[in-house]
């Protein structure tokens, strides 16, 4: 399913690209993964309710609100019964935004969600750390105590209890010899 949904965002990158929308449809698509929750995604891959229905709805909801190649991609969506792609097709796209942009992905555990505006601390911190620019997604870690551990690539930054704890055993038990 992965391959499918890189093609679909393949397709939609080259398109942003030949319209020099790039910047627009990754600031769309970032919202219309808000959009499509387990409700909306429900009604769309429902059997019951006619692709058409599921058209006009769509429609009514994003016209003006998003550009007009997104819709029609949507529609194909719907048309295809490929909607249960839609969050990986958005998540595929971002990646090749940020290939564009030479901007590394990384990831950022920590015990809760983090605030936007820590979110945003962290990879300003993590992009000077490492002299590039750094987009995290932020998955939550409960075993960390506290803190957070950022990966990029393969750099591990690890400021969690977690990690302190272990450091501390470590070196207890090294000097318990």
């Amino acid at each position: 399913m992965r391959k499918i949904a890189n093609r679909y965002a393949v397709a939609l990158y080259d398109l942003a690209l030949e319209e020099h929308k790039l910047d627009v449809y990754e600031q769309q698509l970032t919202l219309l993964k808000d959009v499509f929750d387990d409700d909306v995604l429900a009604f769309l891959m429902s059997l019951k309710i006619e692709a058409d229905t599921k058209k006009e709805m769509m429609q009514s909801i994003l016209e003006g609100k998003v550009e007009t190649h997104l819709i029609s991609w949507i529609m194909i969506l719907i048309d295809k019964r490929r909607v249960s792609l839609i969050k990986g097709i958005i998540d595929e796209f971002h990646s090749l935004f940020n290939k564009h942009y030479n901007i590394e992905e990384g990831i950022v555990y920590s015990i809760r969600q983090l605030s936007d505006t820590e979110h945003q601390q962290i990879e300003a911190t993590v992009s000077q750390m490492l002299e590039s620019k750094v987009a995290l997604k932020n998955y939550l870690n409960p075993q960390l105590i506290s803190g957070i551990k950022v990966v990029v690539n393969d750099v591990v930054i690890d400021a969690s209890m977690q990690a302190k704890m272990a450091q501390l055993k470590a070196q207890l038990l090294k000097e318990s010899r």
